[in-house]
């Protein structure tokens, strides 16, 4: 299956999950990750060759045992080749919010980096789309 965003590069990112099953169908489907491995309350995915991301389920009270803070508001960064491809990314991000369960989509920014918005998963993750 094709995902719906075709992103070329990710450059940063770390995640807490809720939901390991609901999670491989918007890192898979929407996002175009290859979940390369599984269990009750991890996976690990990747784009490309990429270094692997590994998403772990904690839960609020695993949170709060974690003395992490950082953890609470994971973010990825994708890279994607020029503004039209963010804005494109943006409007399918709107497009199939409900059906990825995607809490929010931002809106589009516009720094000396380039366009970019953020959009918040199922699973309390910030995704930032980057030129």
């Amino acid at each position: 299956m094709k995902p719906l965003i075709e992103l070329p590069f990710l450059s940063h990112g770390h995640a807490t999950l809720k939901d390991v099953e609901k999670s491989i169908r918007f890192y898979r489907d929407f996002l175009g990750l290859e979940v390369v491995k599984t269990s009750p309350r991890t996976l690990v995915a990747r784009l490309g060759s990429n270094t692997a991301i590994v998403g772990v389920t904690l839960g609020g009270k695993g949170l709060a045992k974690a003395a992490r803070p950082w953890l609470e508001n994971a973010h990825f960064g994708f890279d994607v080749p020029n503004a039209d491809e963010v804005k494109n990314a943006r409007e399918l991000s709107l497009e199939h919010q409900d059906s990825f369960n995607i809490q929010n989509v931002g809106d589009l920014v516009e720094s000396d980096e380039g366009l970019s918005f953020m959009l918040f998963d199922q699973d309390g993750n910030y995704w930032q789309i980057l030129e």
